[in-house]
């Protein structure tokens, strides 16, 4: 039996059908998605939750805590790792500095006062995140 040139001219049609979808199929597997490229704020507001006071908290001021104080104040560190620092006071977000910012500014007009061991932040570095958490906390963290 032989097929006829329309029949062999459908299945030809499907057999490449199915070759394109596979093709895509594939493709649009190997794409990967990035949650953080895609834009879910209708408003189109730019600003993210880490910039405030035009400041990016993951870029400017997080290094700053990094290097000064989580090595203490930190979910992270439990008992002696702590170098005393009571549990609870921790300052690995953006929101646990803001909550204890007025503590924080405290300590850091204290000459001397923390971080207790070196290394230490220079003057322009302490007055830089003081100015931060002034205008953070006077604007209601906007």
């Amino acid at each position: 039996m032989t097929e006829s040139p329309s029949m062999r001219s459908s299945r030809d049609a499907l057999v490449l059908f199915l070759l394109i979808t596979a093709l895509l199929s594939f493709a649009w597997g190997c794409v990967e998605q990035d949650e953080e490229d895609v834009d879910l704020d209708p408003t189109g507001d730019t600003q993210d939750d880490q910039t405030i006071c035009g400041r990016d908290w993951e870029s400017e001021l997080q290094p700053f805590f990094d290097n000064y104080c989580v090595r203490c104040h930190s979910e992270y560190q439990m008992g002696t790792a702590r170098n005393g620092a009571p549990e609870g006071y921790n300052w690995d977000s953006q929101d646990e500095v803001l909550a204890a910012g007025e503590l924080i500014i405290e300590q850091l007009r204290d000459d001397g006062a923390m971080p207790p061991s070196a290394p230490y932040p220079g003057k322009q570095e302490k007055d830089r995140i003081i100015s931060w958490l002034d205008c953070a906390l006077s604007s209601g963290g906007n």
